[in-house]
């Protein structure tokens, strides 16, 4: 089971990489995180790696369900889920700039959370200590360069007309990344939790 759940959260995150649409690119990253839901308590009898399947769960739970609820709204406000379609209208002015401004925020919220940017990465250390090591070396690479990659695309393919927007919000997540990832990396005991907060500060890079 471990070597398929490890394939198919691959293969995911591939595929959502190289999603043009954003309903491709949810379900893809819907799909990669169940394939690591299962993964971080594999330790079945480890309490901890319990806890951390659970608040890994919880945290990927909520932020999809803000990502799916920006992606609706952006698709009432221009009608289409195609990356270069969207880059269109809002170029051409075709869309209402209020619900789309509120969903670009709500999108980048979601996958702040999901590539574990600050302030919504307080799950990372929980589920790193907790998980299996190969598996905390899995979730501390594909979800996070995935999402990385995908955030590149929404902003600079999708949303370039909107960079007044997304620019100063993107600033502060960096800022507070780089300096509560490294600060809080410094204060550990543990050598997951250190390479979790760590991998919070390079987020932030």
């Amino acid at each position: 089971e471990f070597i398929i759940l490890v394939m198919c959260g691959t293969i995911a995150f591939d595929l959502m990489v190289g999603s043009s649409d954003l309903l491709a690119i949810y379900v893809m990253t819907e799909f990669g995180g169940i394939c690591s839901y299962i993964l971080a308590p594999f330790y079945k009898k480890d309490l901890r790696s319990l806890e951390s399947g659970l608040k890994y769960f919880i945290t990927g739970a909520t932020s999809s369900t803000a990502l799916l609820f920006a992606m609706s709204i952006l698709y009432g406000a221009v009608n289409t889920t195609n990356l270069y379609e969207i880059q269109v209208a809002l170029n051409n002015g075709g869309a209402m700039l209020l619900p789309v401004i509120f969903s670009v925020v709500l999108m980048l919220v979601a996958l702040g959370y999901k590539i574990g940017l600050a302030p919504f990465h307080l799950w990372v250390a929980d589920v790193y200590e907790g998980a299996p090591t190969p598996v905390a070396a899995f979730i501390a690479i594909f979800p996070k360069v995935a999402g990385y990659a995908v955030l590149l695309r929404i902003l600079f393919v999708m949303l370039p007309s909107l960079e007044h927007v997304w620019v100063p919000v993107m600033v502060t997540m960096a800022i507070l990344s780089m300096v509560l990832g490294n600060v809080q990396a410094m204060r550990q005991t543990s050598f997951k939790r250190m390479m979790a907060f760590s991998g919070v500060g390079h987020m932030g890079y």
